[in-house]
Parts: C-alpha cells; structure tokens; sequence
C-alpha cells in the first residue's frame, strides 16, 4: 500500500470524513439506474467446456541458463539431464510423490526460483502419476527466450525400460506397446510414444494389451491399436481397435464388416482415408487330413479352419469391393505350422493361415500379405473394384500353390538360412524388394521346409520373377542369437540409411534400431519380462508434441470429473465472490455489466436471484459470514478505495467507505463472529491488511510479498490466517498468521494465468483448498490434508480468479466465471480420481501365438 494510503488509513478514523465519503459514493449509486434485464431472474443450465487437463507444475527459473545439471530426488531422471534434451520421465508411486529438483546455472551466472537467488536452487513439488512437472528457463542458444523441460511422473505400473543410445538416430517418434505384462502382474500393458532418446513422451492405458500401435497417417493426430482379441487370431465378434484423436481427446473404434471377428494385427490406412484390415471368421467342411502329421484332430475331412479375409473399408467403415479370401487361394496343404486353437468355445480349429501383416503398393495398388502359419508372403494382385483378386507370386513356404497364376519364389543360397519362419510384417519397399521380420520360430515336427536353428533378424529381399528368386541384400540378426517365438517388427526408412528391428517374443523384448551399416543407434528392451508386438518410426512434423505432453495418460487421477453447472441469469464481468453461513447454504456475489454488484443464493433446494445490491465496481467482490445469517461483502471502488456492505439478519446496510488504494478485489475471512481480515494489493504490489475486531477498524498494514493480482485469505480457527499470493513470476505463494506472528512466505511451483489469483477455503480440521486459473485458464485445485497434495485439473476454463467455499458439514463448492461470461459452480465432494482399468490382463498363452 502507497504512503497515500497510510495517510487515508488515518483519515479515514474520523468518523465525519468516512460519513462524507460513504455519501459521495451513495450519490453515485443513486445515479445508476438498475437494469432489470441484467438480474433476470431466469435460469439456465449450460454445459461446461471439457479442455485436456492442464495439471502440469510449472516451475519458472529466471536468470541465466541452466547448466548440464537438473538432477531428481528421490527418483532417478531419465535420461540424464542435458539443455539440449526437453523431454524426461521419473518413476513414480501409486500416492502423491514428493520430489526434489535441484536446478544449477550455467557457471558463472545465477538463476532465480521463487524466492532464491544464487547459482543453485532446490524446488520440491508434489505430482501424483502421469503428472509432469515443466521447468521454464533461458534459453542458451537466445536469452530472449525461454525453453521448457518436461519431466514426467509415469505410473508405477508402466513398464520398466532399459535405454541404450550409442548412436545418433535420426529424429522421429517411435510408436510401440506391450502386449503381455511383466510376470505376476508386475505391470500394466500400455500403448506408448518415445523420442530419439527413448523417452515415453505420451502413453495411454491399454487393458488388454496394445498390439499393432500405429498413427494413422491421413487421420491427422489419430493413434490406433488393438487388444488381444482372440487366441492369437480375431475370434471376438465385438472386437475392436481403438483409436484415439490426441487433439480432440476423443476415442473411438474401428472393426471389419457387421458379424465378422477382426484380427489385431494389422490397421493400415490408404491415402484416401479408407483402412485395409484382416478379418478371421471359421470356415467348416474342410479336409484337413493333409495336416494330420501336426496333430491327430487334423486327421478329418470335416474340420473347421480360421479363414483370412482382407477388407477394404471406406471411412464410414462400410465395405468397398469384395474381401479377399485366402481359403479361395491358399491351399490348406502350405500350412507349413498349423495351430488347433479354441475359437469361440470350439477346440481344435485349424489356425492354417494366420495372416499376419498387411501392405499396398502405392504404386500398382496390389496387396502384400504374410501368412505365418505357412512361412510364406504373398503378393495379390488388386485391379480397381475390390480386393478380390489372384495371387500373384508365394515368396517362401513350400511349393505347393492353388492359383494357377501363382509363382513360387525360391530363396536364394545369398541366404545361408534359405528362408524365413514365422515372419512378420512383410513390407513392399520403394525400390521394389521386400523387407520382413525372420522370427526364425522353430518349425514343428511334420514341416517342409524346416527351420534351422537361428536368430530372428530382419530382412530385405531383391524379387526377380524373372528367375523366380527372392535373394537376400541386407539382414541384421539378434545380437543374442536367439529366436522369437511370436511377433515382432521390421521398418527401413526409404533410402535404407535407418533400420528399426522390434524383436517380438524375445528375452528383454523391445527395439534396436541401426544404420545401414549395422552400427546400433538405439536400443530400448523391457528387461521384466513385458512383451511387446511391433515397433514403427514416423517423421517428426507426422505429431505434435505439445498434443503429445499434453494428453499422456489421459485420463489421469489428476483430472476430476467435474461437471460443471452453470446458472444463467446474470453476464458476469467479474470473479465471483461466494461466502456460507450454513450447511447447504451459499451465497454468491459478482459484477453484472452496468457495474452493479448482484446477490445469488442457493438455500438447500433452489437458487433466488439475481438480487441487484447496486454499487459502481471496479473489481470483483470478497466475501465472509461471520455467523449465521450475518454477510460481509467488500469491493474496490471506482476510486479504489476499499468499500464494505454488510447483510444483519434481516436487511442490507449502505455502502461503507474504508479508505486505502487498491490494485485488486479485496479478499476477506472471518475467524469468528467478532473478527473479520480484509487483504488487498496495493499500489506497491505488496499485500495490505486491514481487519475488524469487533468494534472498529484497524489501520492498514503492510504483509510483504509481491502480487499482481487478487490475493486470497481463509482460517481454519481463531488466530489463524493463512494468505495466499500470484507470485509476479505465475507462481503461488503463501504465508500464514498462527500465534501471534506471521510465518515466512512458502512457494509454490505452478501457474496462475495471467490477471488472476487464488482462491482459498479452510475447515476446522485443518484442511485447505486452493483454487485458482492455471494454463490455459482451466480451474486448478491444490489441496492439504495433513500434507500438500499434488495439483489437479477441475477442467473446464475460466479467465477470472474462482471462488472456493469449505464447510465443515458440507462439500467444497467453487464457484467460476465462465468464458461465456456466466457462472458455473461445482460441489468437490462429488469429484474422484478418473482412471480405470476395465480389462484384464491378457492371456499369456493366447498373446504367444500372435
């Protein structure tokens, strides 16, 4: 407060200047005429906006860049921290986690955290899992500006993930997911996206397992895969991938056509928007006696098979064209390591095919199927008006063939291992070979041809049908020299300078990704056992970051489901000012748009209002109930002196002139029936207190700290008071009166949105609630009981400072101005942690024959 409101607290003493001030300012008020349609006394209830939860706490660091040192405690960082890496995760605990930062400047310079000053600055925040916390500093390479670290909290039942980077691996993200958890549970499975460092910048999720994630490249933002859907082939009719539009925040799915089971293992999008999936219904009356050497169930001329239909589906997903049948062109005879899987209830049906990968020419527009379970690729030929077409060459397998069209492409002594086993994810290349993943599986008794002991590799073969001949050019083997048993992934980027093998059903199953020479760039494997399908790379510009910080783990227990209520009536043009004298009862103030103040109050069943109280505002209002039936209500002037109306059981008293300067809507709290504590910022940003004692008023008197906007004041008991600031930096500050004397200021790291400050409630336990405008405006809460608990995101957004009400018997209420100018409020009480997890883990035994 200015040395010009000191002197006005002086003046203001005498009872004649404060009686001539009151009466300039009733002059004024008799003036304004009171617009009716302003204080409708309609009511409205409108839906709230639902924003991605902007939980993150942010910790501003001023001054000089920072040095090669941001270290964690007690959780490691990971990667190792370095000014030119943005993106970091630390492994957290189901509860609130406590963690300390420790920020050192780039010598010889100082940086600046809430309120320390030096070359090092320690910063503890609370975060809660899949909640990150952002350090805001100077840039190094332009002091102009300012770059931003994330570091986030990932669950503590994300899987564990050893990273190795001996390489420069070119930039891009790398899409992957576990299918399978750790033993006993120890994880959960998720769909995940990693920088070059592999570093889980988003991830969501996934009961079930997440096989086949993939971005889908003419769907902007829209991250799909598919649970485990069956014993190793689609058999559940209501089965689905997910998809999810990161920048909507929205899921939905997509399957094959009505009444069919759709297989997990391929979604492939076209450029005009239209999805080719794999379909697996049964097909019975088939003789299968040509497989009895697999297994005795086979020796009948009426076994049922688990077909491979390929599907067109336009983006309505109905079906373009007709499927391709594989049983119409793929002989049960080159089933080369038939399954008997149970398929919906029925034992020993014929897994013959297990169509695994799908992929278009861009070119010709044929169609590139791998088929495990006869260790064969075939490329289909796909004239316009639909799929149904013939086959065109077998590369691998056996020889036998049913089209008559049909070549068989023998593979050429340039590999030793003269074929490939149980391969996945064939794919054309764009100099016309084909690449695939070798799981190099061990063949069953009865095969021809047979695996030779090996590793799983990838590989790219030169086609010539010409000669009929598939000849190996570039492969790259499992550095342990072992063999996966099931799934796994093979991506090149087109010019073959970048290879990304993802090694499946292996030990330590995960990635590596190497150059064209076979120098390891990156490596990331799951070393507790979590299994993993595929792993693809797309460009950089293909997502956008920000979307991907923002919703990683959505939903997260940090968002509460609020649902929002608005009350019409009345366009807001200020913060709302809410106070309580009884359980179930509120009362709510607020600026309308002639500058008058309005009354709103909810008596247990109904809200009354708006109630017109007059006034020229130039702030929002502050109020308290010092008992039953007793209001106070405070407001700035047009004068921005401090000015009181008070409510006494049966009638509202005329406005009251308290003098001062202010620079923000006042804030109030009673601490009993007697006692009432109003704090203001004043001209010098700092915090003035002016409080009634039962019979007059105080002087003003400065508290420190520097604001520049509405602070906020609660008590929990007599005596007590505890303050809260928007530090000038958007961070939170607070100090509290207990005993007798003030403590010293506390910090917060966070972000309050620009023009707006705290709200704070306390009950007589000890608990507190704060509430303020965070990034983006969305309403956040930070609460203790007993302890600070991390932030959480109310949702919705607001561009004033909210209202926050606490009873003892009875819910937290807060109280909004919305975007549209209206007021929302919302009981807390009601809210609860969002995350679930509807499914069970998959089965291990159904997952190993993908």
């Amino acid at each position: 407060m200015s040395r010009s409101a000191v002197s006005m607290s002086s003046r203001e003493r005498a009872t004649g200047s404060r009686v001539a001030l009151a009466k300039r300012w009733l002059l004024v008020l008799a003036a304004l005429a009171i617009m009716a349609a302003s204080f409708s006394a309609a009511q409205s209830i409108r839906p709230a906006r639902a924003d991605v939860p902007a939980d993150q706490v942010n910790i501003p660091v001023a001054g000089s860049p920072l040095s090669n040192i941001i270290t964690a405690s007690p959780y490691s960082l990971s990667p190792g921290f370095s000014p030119a890496v943005h993106d970091y995760v630390v492994r957290c605990q189901a509860s609130a986690n406590q963690i300390t930062f420790t920020l050192v400047a780039k010598p010889p310079g100082s940086i600046q955290v809430g309120y320390q000053n030096g070359s090092t600055a320690t910063v503890t925040v609370g975060l809660a899992e899949s909640q990150a916390a952002v350090v805001q500093a100077t840039d190094a390479n332009n002091p102009a500006q300012q770059v931003q670290y994330w570091i986030r909290c990932l669950p503590h039942d994300f899987p564990q993930m050893n990273v190795s980077k001996p390489g420069t691996p070119s930039p891009g993200w790398y899409l992957t997911g576990t299918i399978v958890p750790g033993p006993g549970n120890s994880s959960s499975t998720y769909a995940m996206i990693l920088d070059e460092n592999g570093t889980p910048v988003w991830y969501q999720s996934a009961p079930g397992g997440a096989i086949n994630v993939e971005l889908l490249p003419y769907s902007k933002n829209t991250i799909a895969w598919a649970p485990n859907l069956g014993p190793g082939v689609g058999s559940n009719l209501n089965g689905a991938y997910s998809l999810y539009q990161l920048d909507t925040q929205t899921a939905s799915t997509a399957a094959v056509s009505p009444g069919l089971p759709t297989d997990p293992h391929e979604l492939l999008q076209l450029s005009n928007g239209h999805r080719i999936m794999i379909a697996t219904p049964s097909k019975g009356g088939q003789d299968l006696r040509s497989l009895k050497q697999f297994n005795p169930a086979f020796d009948t001329t009426n076994g049922t098979i688990v077909d491979c239909l390929i599907e067109e589906l336009d983006t309505t997903g109905a079906l373009v064209g007709q499927p391709w049948k594989a049983s119409d062109h793929v002989d049960v005879k080159e089933s080369n390591r038939p399954a008997a899987v149970t398929y919906q209830g029925v034992p020993n049906v014929a897994d013959i095919y297990h169509c695994n990968s799908v992929d278009v020419d861009s070119v010709t527009g044929d169609i590139l199927v791998s088929m495990r379970h006869t260790d064969a690729v075939y490329r289909i030929t796909n004239p316009s008006g639909g799929l149904a077409s013939v086959v065109t060459w077998k590369m691998g397998g056996n020889a036998i063939t049913k089209d008559q069209s049909t070549a068989h492409l023998t593979v050429t002594a340039s590999d030793t291992e003269r074929g490939f086993f149980g391969q996945h994810d064939a794919r054309f290349r764009p100099n016309g070979n084909i690449s695939l993943y070798d799981d190099h599986t061990p063949s069953p008794s009865g095969c021809s041809p047979c695996a030779t002991p090996g590793p799983a590799r990838g590989v790219e073969y030169a086609v010539d049908t010409t000669l009929g001949t598939a000849t190996l050019v570039w492969e790259y083997q499992s550095p342990d020299g072992l063999n996966s048993p099931a799934t796994g992934g093979f991506r090149r980027s087109p010019d073959g300078s970048d290879s990304l093998i993802a090694w499946g059903f292996k030990p330590g199953s995960g990635f590596t990704e190497v150059d064209s020479n076979h120098i390891p760039l990156l490596a990331m494997t799951f070393p507790n056992g979590d299994l993993e399908y595929r792993a693809v790379k797309v460009l950089p510009g293909d997502l956008d970051v920000n979307l991907l910080r923002q919703t990683a783990g959505l939903p997260r227990s940090t968002a509460l489901p609020i649902a929002w209520q608005g009350i019409g009536g009345l366009t807001l043009t200020s913060k709302p000012g809410a106070a309580s004298w009884a359980p179930n009862r509120f009362d709510v103030f607020a600026r309308g748009p002639d500058q008058q103040m309005g009354h709103l109050w909810w008596d247990g069943s109904q809200w009354y209002g708006w109630e017109p109280l007059g006034g020229v505002l130039a702030s929002g209002p502050g109020a308290a109930a010092r008992s039953p039936g007793l209001l106070d209500v405070f407001v700035r002037g047009t004068d921005d002196q401090l000015y009181h109306r008070w409510w006494d059981g049966s009638q509202w008293n005329g406005w009251e002139a308290l003098g001062g300067v202010l620079r923000s809507s006042p804030t109030v709290a009673s601490w009993s029936a007697g006692r009432l504590d109003v704090m203001v910022q004043g001209t010098d940003s700092q915090i003035w207190r002016k409080f009634w004692d039962g019979s007059q008023w105080s002087g003003w008197e400065p508290l420190g700290g520097q604001t520049n906007a509405d602070p906020a004041v609660a008590t929990w008991g007599a005596g007590r008071l505890d303050l809260f600031i928007r530090n000038v930096d958007g961070t939170l500050g607070h100090r509290w009166y207990d005993g007798g004397q003030w403590s010293t200021w506390e910090w917060f790291a966070g972000s309050l949105s620009n023009g707006t400050g705290p709200s704070a409630a306390a009950s007589a336990n000890g608990e507190l609630d704060v509430i303020v405008s965070g990034t983006a405006n969305v309403p956040q809460r930070l609460q203790y009981n007993g302890g600070w608990r991390p932030w959480q995101s109310l949702g919705g957004a607001t561009p004033q400072t909210p209202s926050v009400v606490k009873r003892d018997l009875g819910p937290t209420e807060v109280f909004v101005t919305g975007t549209d100018g209206a007021l929302y409020h919302e009981p807390l009480s009601s809210a609860s942690p969002a995350r679930t997890r509807p499914m069970a883990p998959p089965n291990r035994g159904d997952a190993s024959k993908l």
